[in-house]
Parts: C-alpha cells; sequence; structure tokens
C-alpha cells in the first residue's frame, strides 16, 4: 500500500502539478493572442493596420508585465516561437496570430490529454492501494479468527 502511495506523492502529483501550470500558460498566450486580435482589428485602419494608440500589458522580462501605453502602431512585436519575435504590421499579425493560436490549441488538447491520463493513473494507484489495504486487514482479521479458536 506504502508503495502506490508514494509513487502518488512523488512522482504522480509533481507531474499533474507541472502539467497544469503548462496548460494554464498554454492557455493565458491563447487568451492573449485572442485579446491581441480583437484590439487590432477594432483598431484597423482601411489598409489593415492600427491606426490610433493602444494599451497593452507588455512582458519585461522573467514572467513580469507592465501596462504599456503604445503610440506607434505601425508595428508589433509578435512571438513566433521558441523564444523568437519579429516586428509585423496589424494586418500580418493577424495572420501569424491565427496560426499561433491554432498551434496552442494542439498543444493545450494534448496538454489536457496527458492531464486526464495523469488523473487516471492516480485514480487507479490509490484505488489499487485502497484494495491491498482491505486486503490486509481481511487477513489480519482472518488470523485473529483461527488464533482465537
Amino acid at each position: 500500500m506504502a508503495e502506490e502511495e508514494e509513487y502518488v506523492k512523488v512522482e504522480l502529483k509533481p507531474r499533474l502539478r507541472d502539467l497544469l501550470r503548462v496548460r494554464d500558460e498554454l492557455r493565458d498566450e491563447v487568451f492573449a493572442y485572442n485579446k491581441l486580435e480583437g484590439v487590432l482589428e477594432s483598431n484597423s485602419g482601411s489598409e489593415g493596420d492600427v491606426q490610433v494608440p493602444m494599451e497593452s500589458l507588455v512582458s519585461i522580462g522573467n514572467g513580469v508585465r507592465v501596462q504599456a501605453k503604445v503610440n506607434d502602431t505601425s508595428g508589433c512585436y509578435v512571438h513566433v516561437g521558441i523564444g523568437f519575435h519579429v516586428e509585423l504590421k496589424a494586418s500580418e499579425v493577424l495572420a501569424v496570430s491565427q496560426k499561433r493560436r491554432a498551434l496552442l490549441a494542439r498543444r493545450v488538447a494534448m496538454c489536457e490529454a496527458e492531464v486526464q491520463s495523469t488523473v487516471l493513473e492516480i485514480e487507479n494507484a490509490l484505488a489499487s492501494a485502497a484494495q491491498k489495504h482491505e486486503e490486509e486487514q481481511a487477513r489480519a482479521i482472518d488470523a485473529l479468527a483461527l488464533d482465537g479458536n
């Protein structure tokens, strides 16, 4: 019984915690792209590029973000993967954003599948531990009954 509980505690719970953190980060990134698209679409001019200043949360590193007012909205730096950022016009940002959201959606789905698999593994390990515990109790009761005779 202790083996299964230790496996859950040492291996499975930390894995689940990490998967949930990654999934939440991916969902946050999808949300940010959705918000960016909404801002760009609502502020676009006749050429499809942003014409008015906008406010946004800007990363300053180490997961820290600050509210910033962007006056020059002719270009926008966009994260395109593996730490790379490129400057694009608003119309280009929309195309990149849609592709990036599709990629992120697939990664979220994969992460959620791993979460479900890990939860199932935890449930199975705990059920196995409970069953072994019940069997041990039954054997102990049988042993006491035999000793009493």
